[in-house]
């Protein structure tokens, strides 16, 4: 059976077995002691899917389920979660931000395709795959970062994005399906050291991407990290010096 039959075939049986609903979301127990989520309630217009529920790891959410959700503003996906449907939140054009939780390996078509206020998205540290269409006509977005695990991005992934002008890569060279970028120009950045890279890519100029902070002289920063956002632990790495780093962790500054 290959994927597309079985995908289909799953949102076929959620549609027509009964969900149970836990706080926002509704969902299905499988055989297999797991979760699938299968709708939304829309209670408010953030959306945090828990990890676990009724003891059970949340592994799976169907394709297609919130698409047009015109209340839902924010997501977080946990990093139980391996497998999202394709056009999951498609045309939800209230959507802002989305934190997506380690477990995702890869963004399936058309997932965000014409989010259109679509400002932030935080991928897990294993993504390796963005399908096509996934961001098409995401016009909010202006920079995405993408972790050292990226190796394929689909045909028009990244189309109709006209304010997106900076893409950064912390991994080797991933390949690209037909205009995958879309026409939008830009720099693209890449970490010294990677392979594959070289002046230019998909017609656009490229840079060693060096990220510096750097302190202002009255104040005190403390600058922390974690590699997780879905369930942070921040560690202390410096104060007031400028900091240049090549790991996939995610920063924030405290001011004292």
């Amino acid at each position: 059976m290959n994927s597309k039959l079985a995908r289909f075939l799953i949102a076929l049986l959620t549609t027509a077995m009964p969900a149970t609903v836990h706080s926002q979301v509704r969902y299905i127990s499988n055989d297999n002691q797991t979760i699938t989520i299968t709708g939304w309630d829309e209670v408010s217009g953030s959306l945090d899917i828990p990890d676990l529920i009724d003891g059970l790891p949340v592994t799976e959410i169907v394709e297609n389920v919130f698409v047009g959700k015109p209340n839902l503003t924010s997501v977080k996906i946990p990093g139980s979660v391996t497998s999202m449907g394709s056009g999951v939140f498609r045309s939800c054009t209230s959507l802002t931000n989305v934190v997506i939780g380690d477990g995702v390996t890869d963004i399936r078509e058309g997932m965000f395709q014409d989010c259109s206020s679509l400002a932030t998205v935080v991928f897990g540290s294993r993504l390796t795959d963005i399908g096509a269409g996934a961001f098409a006509g995401c016009s909010n977005l202006t920079s995405m970062t993408f972790g050292k695990n990226l190796t394929t991005i689909g045909a028009w992934a990244f189309d109709k994005c006209p304010n997106l002008k900076s893409l950064h890569f912390l991994g080797d060279k991933p390949s690209l399906g037909y205009l995958a970028l879309g026409k939008n120009g830009g720099i693209i950045y890449f970490v010294q050291g990677r392979e594959g890279w070289g002046d230019s890519f998909a017609g656009r100029p490229t840079a060693i991407w060096k990220p510096t902070i750097t302190p202002a002289s009255n104040n005190k920063l403390i600058l922390q990290a974690t590699p997780d956002l879905t369930q942070p632990v921040w560690t202390s790495l410096a104060t007031n010096h400028t900091i240049f780093h090549q790991n996939q962790l995610f920063y924030r500054l405290l001011v004292e």
